[in-house]
């Protein structure tokens, strides 16, 4: 197999910006969708993104398209990864707002990808939201092609049609495996710097067209929600301010220690 051009699929999701307050809806099975202004790009599926536009600037004739599955909302994070360089934006559009279950998702995406012909998928190791890391190797999974997890450099050998991938392991440690093309990698965080896009890319990419798809024509199988209620978290543990002067906080505090067992008198 030889290669002179590939063509690339990159997953993208939004999620909630790190500083936004994160409320309950009514249901409280979910959260408030909020503001379009909340959401941002997940940044491990920028780091994707960027490993995919590095790519294309190597192999003269490559395109990409991006890919993203959720509400109306998220058409913003295709539209800011068109500006970043990315060819071509798909929006499977997700009818109801709620808990994003992860087969559903994987099935949507895989569904997608069998009308279409890529060499590489490339998704991003996990979600800041939810943080499962499942919804990569599970669209390979339906694909029946190979994967490789928390990849922190890769190699192309288009000649041979392979992937040599560098995946993080625990304590310090790296995995070397090639695989052959087509082949999905989830893309781990400081394998590259992501760009910022220029003003021209950012005025173009929003008039630019994008192909929207549903949701249930794609999915397959439909998957029940199994969240049955959400709730904030309740404080575990509280403090003790001692008052006075320095002798009696500290024979206060010897006496805590004392009567929790931490000392023996």
């Amino acid at each position: 197999m030889s290669l002179s051009a590939l063509k690339i699929l990159v997953c993208i999701k939004d999620v909630p910006d790190g500083d936004t307050h994160i409320r309950l809806d009514t249901t409280r099975k979910w959260i408030e969708t909020g503001n379009h202004d909340d959401y941002v790009m997940n940044r491990f599926d920028e780091y994707a993104l960027e490993e995919a536009v590095r790519i294309k600037e190597h192999f003269a004739g490559t395109t990409v398209e991006v890919l993203s599955v959720g509400p109306e909302r998220c058409r913003t994070v295709i539209r800011r990864a068109l500006a970043k360089g990315a060819d071509t934006g798909i929006h499977i559009q997700a009818q109801e707002p709620g808990y994003p279950v992860a087969e559903a998702v994987a099935a949507a995406v895989a569904g997608f990808c069998q009308t279409r012909t890529y060499d590489l998928i490339l998704t991003g190791v996990i979600s800041e939201d939810l943080m499962q890391g499942v919804t990569g190797p599970l669209v390979a999974a339906r694909l029946k092609i190979p994967c490789a997890a928390a990849v922190i450099r890769q190699r192309i050998d288009p000649d041979k049609g392979t992937v040599l991938a560098a995946c993080e392991l625990e304590s310090g440690w790296t995995e070397e495996v090639r695989l052959t093309l087509p082949a999905l990698l989830t893309i781990q965080s400081g394998i590259n710097r992501p760009r910022y896009p220029s003003l021209s890319n950012m005025m173009r990419s929003r008039h630019q067209a994008l192909t929207t798809l549903p949701f249930d024509t794609l999915a397959g199988v439909e998957h029940e929600s199994p969240v049955t209620a959400l709730s904030e978290p309740t404080a575990s543990s509280g403090a003790t301010f001692f008052e006075g002067s320095l002798e009696d906080k500290a024979a206060a505090l010897l006496d805590l220690l004392i009567a929790k067992g931490v000392l023996i008198a």
